[in-house]
């Protein structure tokens, strides 16, 4: 992806035709989910810098998000989720919502409203349906063709077959499936591994219970929104926490030199006014 970005900047910089030019600088990412969002961060910061590298004209760079649903950012609060909007927004990123993708071609996207978006370049980061093998299971199927589970991960109707991770859909709430995330696929896990051994030594089965951390959301290097467990974060104090949470997680998994290298790589050597 990185190096398709910046080969659109360079065959634009040459490129006389404006059509042309107006298709390789319109970039597009596909869902607003978690890792649609980040993207689209990304891309607003580094649009500059391509921008002065390749002696294009910054504003003739267009980013969009299209989301198909009305809201973005459906798993954070609605505040969060409305503040991280603002700010990209503010920053240059065109946010269409209501607006499923029906069809794709080699230079464009065309909206089920039937409005065409002329691109050379969609990353699309949408929801995806679950391995379509889960079809030939015979177990009962939920939302994107995950498999529906009772309160102990057993699959519905099929007490010795249980699921974990993101193919299990359990709703602990209304409405609310288990979030396919890691905290999710790894508490699933935990869960089914006791119920296996309860099942086989005819002892009492555990109910699931997740139990998340929250959720965090980097929009480039500078604006973050973050719930933490109940607690609400925006703009400077959610970065600080995400730095906080990432040298934690190097701590766990790595050594003082790993954490030395991202201090070293987030404060001292970044670019893009990070």
């Amino acid at each position: 992806i990185r190096k398709h970005i910046q080969d659109m900047f360079a065959k634009a910089s040459l490129e006389r035709n404006a059509g042309k030019r107006k298709e390789m600088l319109t970039f597009i990412v596909a869902g607003s989910g978690f890792t649609g969002i980040e993207m689209a961060g990304e891309l607003l910061e580094w649009k500059s810098r391509l921008a002065r590298e390749y002696n294009v004209d910054e504003n003739e760079v267009t980013l969009k998000v299209v989301e198909a649903m009305g809201t973005i950012l459906n798993m954070l609060d609605r505040k969060q989720a409305d503040k991280a909007e603002k700010y990209m927004v503010k920053h240059g990123m065109e946010i269409l919502k209501n607006s499923p993708i029906t069809e794709v071609t080699e230079d464009k996207i065309i909206l089920k409203s039937g409005q065409e978006i002329k691109t050379r370049t969609l990353i699309w980061t949408c929801g995806i349906q679950a391995n379509q093998d889960s079809k030939e299971y015979g177990l009962d199927t939920a939302r994107a063709g995950r498999l529906q589970t009772n309160e102990f991960m057993q699959a519905v109707g099929k007490k010795d077959v249980f699921v974990v991770g993101d193919m299990a859909y359990f709703e602990e709430e209304a409405g609310k499936g288990t979030p396919q995330i890691v905290e999710a696929a790894v508490q699933t896990s935990d869960t089914v591994v006791k119920n296996i051994i309860a099942s086989i030594e005819n002892k009492e089965m555990q109910k699931f219970s997740g139990k998340y951390h929250g959720f965090m959301v980097s929009i480039g290097g500078r604006y973050c929104v973050a719930n933490l467990m109940g607690l609400k974060l925006s703009g400077f104090f959610a970065m600080i926490m995400k730095h906080l949470v990432n040298i934690h997680y190097l701590f766990e998994v790595n050594d003082v030199h790993a954490i030395y290298s991202y201090l070293q790589h987030e404060f001292f050597t970044m670019e893009d006014r990070r």
